[in-house]
């Protein structure tokens, strides 16, 4: 049975006259997208119920289609009010979609120079002016396609003498007496299975295919020594991460087979976490850190959650850095015990509670989300006005406090004088907010405060996409492996680097990088490499 493209919407009294006319056995030519779009629709529910994961949610999810968080989803007499004047566009004007030539930084850059006329010489048109260079070249792309590894077959030429019969065999090439595989290859390895979710036994096919075969055994090993000799720098980024301003954390679940076996996080903030030693579950913890460096990301998979993570994490920060400030959402899990942080809350949690009631409470939750697209216009005109952090504060004092004033009078409202019920769906998002409001409105009294915590939503999409592809890591050593390589390449992403160059690079050097890790970080490791490969300046006499 195909699957319908879209969800299923009828207009009121189209499935009565469907009806009418099977009774009557009048159907006509327009009749049958609809009884098919019927019937797949029951066999679809009939489906779900049998697997007995079908929830009220999934079930409308599944027959109206998934419900978008934007501002759009408020009633049509809040549309109109929300609505731009007249002669104001949205965003940018149109153009013509194509990538300017400054986005390719990670082509190879090939100087062409003029066949026949050269900077000085006499124009041959005119035959008066000199030419000279405009320095701005007119740059063409092209590009190439090839397996993701390569392979040389050396054929070294072997001969023999006729009359003792000793063998001589052609020298091979450097590379090949150097080693088997070249530190690009576990790079490519390394940068497909956690950068971007290729399993291994996917790659051994794509190998094979064309005609390079590559086993996953062999994979694996290659991306197992390479994460030996990268433990250096995976420490010190830990370090440097320690010392971040602003701290983003959050879990998303992980399986590990050898370890323990998956279980759903808990969802209420007031649940009592169990024991490490008693949790049948593990989790990834994606931490971004903003420090005066750079910005830095790091994964950790285990059973511990993002709190205790952080807590550690936390350890190894210099007395002398002060107090960070941790983002998170407003589960207890994410809480670091003991240890001293200025807790923000995430304001795109506590919003989405109300977009969830947005068909229930329209009235309600119109007026929260108007509330909150005040605020995020306010954080987009500080972004795109480049504010630094106190002019930021200064920025949101002046726009987004009244707003969040506003609202929090409202929302109390609801509840003292009982126009909500404290229990229900929407008195419990009400609750969620008001319990949190201080960590919620840490933005308008801290230069600095983040307003929600996208930034690490955003990467763990990358422990979400390796565990969709990959399903599973087999032992916890797997898992640190992962988390090592995850947490280099985002932070190479984050930071413009390249993270095939960064992860041949540190291989290449491993013994300077074991001596001093901290001129090997994604960030500054081209100024190591160009001061290592300068020549030598001349003495003066």
């Amino acid at each position: 049975m195909a699957n319908r493209s879209g969800p299923l919407l009828l207009a009121p009294g189209q499935l009565d006259g469907l009806l009418e006319r099977v009774r009557a056995r009048t159907l006509e030519e327009t009749d049958y997208p609809l009884i098919e779009a019927v019937v797949q629709t029951l066999g679809l529910v009939r489906q779900a119920l049998e697997q007995k994961k079908l929830s009220i949610k999934r079930l409308r999810g599944m027959l109206f289609g998934s419900k978008t968080e934007s501002t759009s989803i408020i009633t049509a007499t809040e549309k109109a009010a929300l609505r731009r004047p007249e002669g104001k566009r949205k965003g940018p004007p149109p153009g013509h979609g194509r990538r300017a030539a400054q986005s390719y930084w990670g082509a190879r850059r090939i100087e062409v120079l003029h066949e026949q006329l050269h900077v000085g010489d006499v124009c041959p048109d005119c035959h008066t002016g000199k030419l000279y260079d405009l320095n701005k070249p007119a740059q063409l792309l092209s590009f190439t396609g090839a397996a993701p590894i390569q392979a040389e077959l050396h054929a070294c030429q072997r001969l023999r003498c006729s009359s003792c019969g000793v063998l001589f065999t052609a020298a091979a090439p450097e590379k090949v007496r150097a080693g088997k595989h070249d530190p690009s290859a576990a790079s490519m390895v390394a940068l497909l299975r956690y950068g971007s979710g290729f399993p291994f036994h996917r790659l051994q096919r794509l190998q094979e295919a064309l005609g390079i075969p590559l086993a996953a055994s062999v994979q694996w090993k290659l991306a197992h020594r390479k994460a030996t000799l990268l433990l250096p720098v995976f420490g010190q980024l830990q370090r440097e991460a320690a010392q971040g301003e602003v701290i983003y954390v959050d879990d998303t679940t992980v399986r590990i087979l050898t370890d323990a076996q998956v279980r759903p996080l808990p969802d209420e903030p007031e649940e009592e976490q169990p024991a490490e030693s008693e949790r049948k579950g593990s989790v990834t913890t994606g931490v971004v850190s903003r420090t005066a460096k750079a910005t830095i990301v790091l994964y950790r998979s285990g059973s511990r959650y993002a709190g205790e993570n952080l807590k550690e994490l936390l350890f190894q920060r210099d007395p002398q850095a002060g107090t960070p400030i941790q983002m998170s959402d407003g589960l207890n899990r994410n809480r670091a015990a003991d240890v001293p942080v200025l807790r923000a809350s995430c304001n795109a949690h506590s919003r989405r509670r109300f977009v969830e009631l947005i068909d229930d409470f329209p009235e309600e939750c119109g007026k929260v989300v108007e509330a909150f697209r005040d605020v995020y216009r306010a954080e987009g005109q500080c972004r795109a006005g480049g504010l630094d952090p106190q002019q930021r504060l200064q920025h949101h004092q002046r726009h987004s406090a009244p707003v969040m004033a506003t609202l929090r009078a409202w929302a109390s409202d609801q509840i003292d004088s009982k126009h909500v019920e404290p229990n229900s769906s929407l008195g419990k998002a009400i609750r969620y907010m008001l319990k949190r409001w201080e960590q919620l409105t840490l933005f308008l009294r801290v230069p600095g405060a983040p307003i929600d915590n996208n930034i690490v939503e955003r990467a763990l999409k990358r422990a979400i996409l390796h565990r969709k592809n990959s399903l599973f890591y087999l032992t916890l050593n797997g898992a640190a492996v992962g988390d090592l390589y995850m947490s280099l390449i985002a932070t190479c992403i984050q930071n413009k680097a390249d993270p095939f160059d960064y992860l041949n690079a540190t291989e290449i050097h491993a013994a300077e990088v074991a001596c001093d890790p901290g001129a090997w970080m994604p960030w500054n490791y081209r100024e190591t490499l160009s001061r290592a490969t300068a020549p030598p300046a001349a003495s003066s006499a």
